[in-house]
């Protein structure tokens, strides 16, 4: 009885997500630059984020915003890990930036990949989104993204930078 019911639970998932991904659809997209070692937004950042909502609300109603965010170097290749230091970096980058789309644009959802953590093994296994491109970027670089989203990233996210990409409702 269990595998039947974990089977059904499985695949309402999977057609919950498929029937949400119909609904949705790419918009604009910016990428963000920080001074090494730093996490504030300056005011030229600020304006391109103000422009890309501009953008993509003269084009369609905003569903959420995906930011990918980066410390000031790439994972290294293997199992190595960056410094607990460079993970938190990322971390305030994608913090600063949903802070401003929340307070200053009324951005109110959001997904968050950071780039400078390795994806976990459950991640992994169930094949996430965010495990997917943290693979595909950090490991294989040359692998062709599987979604148009993770080309987004995979082509303008750099050491420094934030990717700030806008899905909209259909």
């Amino acid at each position: 009885m269990q595998p039947l019911r974990l089977t059904l639970f499985t695949l309402g998932l999977v057609l919950s997500t498929a029937s949400q991904a119909a609904q949705t659809r790419m918009g604009p997209n910016t990428t963000v630059s920080f001074e090494a070692g730093k996490s504030a937004l300056s005011n030229t950042e600020k304006d391109k984020l103000k422009k890309l909502l501009a953008d993509a609300r003269s084009s369609g109603k905003v569903k959420q915003v995906q930011i990918a965010t980066w410390s000031d170097n790439f994972i290294p290749s293997g199992k190595k890990e960056l410094s607990k230091a460079d993970r938190k970096l990322a971390t305030l980058r994608s913090k600063s930036i949903q802070n401003y789309l929340d307070r200053q644009l009324n951005v109110k959802d959001f997904t968050i990949h950071n780039m400078a953590e390795r994806s976990t093994w459950l991640s992994r296994m169930f094949e996430t989104d965010d495990a997917v491109l943290k693979t595909e970027i950090s490991e294989n670089p040359d692998l062709p993204m599987s979604k148009t989203e993770f080309k987004v990233f995979k082509d303008n996210g750099e050491p420094s930078s934030s990717v700030v990409l806008v899905i909209y409702n259909k």
